[in-house]
């Protein structure tokens, strides 16, 4: 295959998290993946960037990364994007969720979820909006929400229960297990489908089978 070529030296690891999400697990041709950890800065922006980079040359459907954890303007410069056009205010305002999203590529768009410290009241509504996620959902055949993590805020929980699959991203030999361990069970208590762990700075990818019973 062109792809395992292409990315046989770069990125072994992400690949393979592409791969398994595509082809081993039971989900809907349309879904919502969530990237999330327990502590800010683990690398989840950069596991779910990595994945979009990938997927994208990997699949012809429409892709959506919905960029919902600490603001990195650097990202924003680098691809024309704009972090005070957010996907909460633009919906509370009544327009299309087009508004909100900027090109990343030839199928995908990404977008900032909500400003920092402000519209708390529209992102409660949004995440409790039913219709809105069956609408990203139907629209879209891989929306990958950069979750921030649970140390930060828990909108990362709340967005995670829409997902269709949710990757925990630790930092190797730096995070201990309890702290992985409280993240995952309030994951499964707010109704999250945790499916793997990705050890960041290793790349390597854990089946949720395999982690629960370490």
């Amino acid at each position: 295959m062109p792809q395992m070529k292409r990315y046989a030296n770069k990125d072994d690891g992400i690949l393979n998290l592409v791969q398994r999400l595509d082809r081993t697990l039971d989900l809907p041709e349309h879904r919502i993946i969530t990237f999330i950890s327990a502590r800010s800065g683990e690398g989840t922006s950069t596991i779910a960037r990595d994945y979009v980079r990938v997927l994208e040359d990997m699949v012809d459907h429409k892709i959506l990364l919905i960029d919902a954890g600490k603001l990195d303007e650097s990202y924003y410069d680098a691809n024309q994007g704009n972090p005070s056009v957010t996907i909460v205010e633009t919906v509370a305002a009544g327009q299309e969720l087009d508004k909100a999203l900027f090109p990343l590529g030839n199928h995908t768009h990404f977008g900032r979820w909500a400003g920092e410290g402000r519209g708390r009241i529209a992102a409660t509504k949004l995440l409790n909006n039913n219709k809105f996620w069956d609408d990203l959902h139907n629209s879209y055949g891989t929306v990958v929400i950069d979750a921030p993590s649970l140390q930060e805020s828990p909108d990362g929980i709340a967005l995670a229960a829409h997902a269709d699959a949710t990757i925990l991203v630790v930092e190797a030999e730096k995070t201990r297990q309890p702290v992985v361990e409280n993240l995952r069970d309030t994951l499964d208590a707010a109704g999250a489908k945790v499916v793997g762990l990705v050890m960041n700075k290793r790349r390597f990818y854990i089946p949720a089978k395999v982690y629960q019973n370490m």
